[in-house]
């Protein structure tokens, strides 16, 4: 009886003996395992930090001088050698929002606001792109035709007959700010081409969108708030209506589209070209017609196909996928008085682009800061018959 409860003590003892050295080897291996995590992030950090650097010794060497260089002038291309991706980012989002500022119109409309342009020129650290309509032209065909022909087909056929303005019109670049009739098949064309133009813009190319009927207000740099710096933003977008008081918007809120910033290939411009391009040819059908050079549409279909409405929709729809927990829906925005992040979507309150309206609360210092003066150079609708009167 001792010596089988001698036995027994002794394998209790060899047991516990195994138990503390098993216990010990995995502690060692789990220490072993968190210091290479924490290397790895390290490493991680430091390519960062580098691409960090870059961005600011682009900003730092980069310099607009008031007197654009001749190429941007006459509407030269950017020569894009595809966006420079970082490992810690999503595939096809460069590391910074490229520093371009994009702008186009009519010779005549740059004449027009060339105080306005000048705001955008003096932007330091930015390249300053103006496109004319061969300028347009060209940039859509050296983008698009190896991997969108059906895009450029599209683009050549609303383009087809187009003819100039009126003498005193002239296109502003948006279906805002664009200073024609729209009830003219040419006038049709101007501004369903610098709707779509935009976009394409934002997609390919990324950077800074604004009317030529701007002024740039704060440095583009300090669009997004410093609480936010550290998050991962690829696209802004700001509130144009907060109301329920004009006819012309059949949405509680409307975003705007004349000021639009993003790095290339978000979701948002891809989607909203397609949805264009839908818009189009269904109003093309319901006309007959053979070629979109001979759509003609009246300001809701403007505003609605390609304009304010469609963007609006689509920048809701994006946020819906990536937030897909969240109930996101038009109150989600209503009242909003900051910038706000919505999965990598920066929404800004109604001041951030469009502050100089008289309704949404714009103008209210409650609602932010003012980023971007829109100066609305439109005369292609008459306000009163467009909606743009409170209803009693």
């Amino acid at each position: 009886m001792a010596k089988s409860r001698k036995t027994a003590y002794l394998l209790v003892v060899i047991v516990l003996t195994c138990s503390i050295y098993w216990l010990q080897e995995a502690m060692r291996a789990i220490t072993n395992l968190e210091t290479k995590q924490l290397k790895v992030a390290g490493k991680a950090q430091d390519l960062l930090g580098k691409y960090e650097k870059e961005d600011d010794s682009v900003l730092k060497s980069t310099k607009i001088s008031g007197n654009d260089q001749k190429s941007q002038a006459q509407g030269e291309l950017l020569e894009s050698k595809g966006p420079t991706t970082s490992p810690l980012l999503p595939v096809g989002y460069t590391a910074a929002f490229p520093r371009h500022i994009w702008q186009t119109s009519s010779e005549a409309g740059r004449d027009k606001y060339a105080d306005q342009i000048q705001t955008w020129k003096g932007v330091k650290g930015f390249n300053y792109h103006w496109l004319s309509d061969a300028g347009a032209d060209e940039f859509v065909h050296k983008t698009f035709s190896a991997t969108r022909p059906s895009l450029v087909a599209f683009w050549d056929d609303l383009s087809s007959k187009l003819s100039q303005p009126a003498t005193g019109q002239s296109h502003g670049g948006s279906s805002n700010a664009s200073e024609i009739v729209v009830d003219s098949t040419a006038s049709s064309a101007i501004v369903l081409r610098a709707d779509l133009l935009r976009y394409m813009l934002m997609f390919a190319q990324g950077g800074v969108y604004a009317d030529i009927d701007t002024s740039v207000m704060l440095h583009v740099d300090r669009w997004i708030p410093e609480n936010l710096g550290s998050h991962v933003i690829n696209a802004i977008i700001g509130i144009e209506y907060d109301d329920t008081t004009y006819k012309m918007f059949v949405r509680p809120i409307s975003f705007c589209q004349w000021t639009l910033m993003a790095k290339p290939n978000h979701p948002i411009f891809d989607r909203a070209i397609n949805r264009v391009v839908s818009n189009i040819e269904f109003l093309a059908r319901r006309q007959k017609i053979q070629s979109l050079s001979q759509l003609t549409m009246d300001k809701l279909d403007v505003l609605e196909a390609t304009g304010p409405g469609m963007i609006s929709d689509v920048v809701l729809e994006v946020i819906r996928d990536q937030l897909p927990e969240q109930e996101i829906s038009w109150t989600t925005f209503h009242n909003q008085k900051e910038a706000k992040l919505f999965g990598d979507v920066l929404i800004l309150p109604i001041n951030g682009f469009a502050g100089s309206q008289k309704h949404s609360h714009a103008g209210d210092p409650q609602y932010g800061e003012k980023l971007v003066q829109h100066h609305f150079g439109r005369s292609w609708y008459q306000p009163k018959k467009a909606g743009l009167v409170k209803t009693p």
